[in-house]
C-alpha cells in the first residue's frame, strides 16, 4: 500500500514540475494569465482533481480557449515562488457568464484539502461563492510551486476565462470600480424607468 501511495506521490509530483512555470514575486501588482494556462477538456465531466492530477503531460493543451463549450473544461495555471519569502495574492476570475467554477489548490505537488465552489457547491467542504468573480486568495510559500486548477463546468458557458494575479490592493480597487459600474447601470435603469 506504501508503494502505491508513494507513486501516486510521484506522478503528482512528476505533472507538476513539467510545465512551464508563471514566475511570481512579493511586487508582483498584477498580471494577465489567460496565456499561461493549460487546458484539459473533460467531455465526462466526472472527473476528480485527483485524476486530473495523474494525467499524462501530453494530456493537456497550451491554449487559448475561446467561444463556448458543452464539456467541463479543466484550466491548469501553475505558479513558481522562488523567493525565500512567503506572501498572498488575489486570482481573480472576471467572466459574467461563467457561473459554476471550482478552484482546487496543489502545493508541492500534494493536492490540498480545502477548495472553492463558486455557483452551485459540489460538496459540502467546498466554501460556497455565488459571485464568480469573487477573488480567490492565493498563499504562495518560501521556494514553493503552487498550482491552480479550475474547472468550469457550466454547460454552453464561456470558457475564454479571463484570471489576473494581482496585489489585495489592486484586487480592492477592480472589485470598487465593478460594483460602481453596476451601481451606474442600475442608476440609468431606473432613470430610463422613471422618465418613460
Amino acid at each position: 500500500m506504501r508503494l502505491v501511495l508513494l507513486f501516486v506521490f510521484l506522478l503528482s509530483c512528476s505533472f507538476v514540475h513539467a510545465f512551464d512555470r508563471i514566475k511570481v514575486d512579493p511586487d508582483l501588482e498584477i498580471m494577465e494569465l489567460l496565456r499561461n494556462t493549460y487546458v484539459f477538456t473533460d467531455k465526462t465531466g466526472e472527473m476528480s482533481a485527483e485524476q486530473i492530477l495523474s494525467l499524462d503531460e501530453e494530456a493537456w493543451k497550451k491554449d487559448l480557449l475561446n467561444g463556448y463549450s458543452e464539456n467541463a473544461e479543466w484550466i491548469l495555471i501553475p505558479f513558481t515562488n522562488l523567493n525565500d519569502q512567503e506572501f498572498e495574492k488575489v486570482l481573480y476570475l472576471n467572466n459574467p457568464i461563467t457561473h459554476k467554477v471550482d478552484f482546487y489548490f496543489v502545493v508541492n505537488g500534494v493536492l490540498q484539502d480545502e477548495f472553492i465552489a463558486t455557483g452551485l457547491a459540489r460538496s459540502s467542504e467546498a466554501k460556497l461563492y455565488n459571485d464568480p468573480k469573487y477573488p480567490v486568495n492565493l498563499h504562495f510559500p518560501p521556494n514553493s510551486k503552487v498550482d491552480v486548477l479550475v474547472r468550469v463546468f457550466d454547460p454552453m458557458s464561456s470558457i475564454g476565462v479571463p484570471f489576473f494575479l494581482m496585489s489585495f490592493d489592486k484586487a480592492l480597487a477592480l472589485k470598487d470600480r465593478d460594483l460602481s459600474l453596476s451601481l451606474l447601470w442600475l442608476g440609468i435603469l431606473v432613470l430610463s424607468l422613471v422618465l418613460s
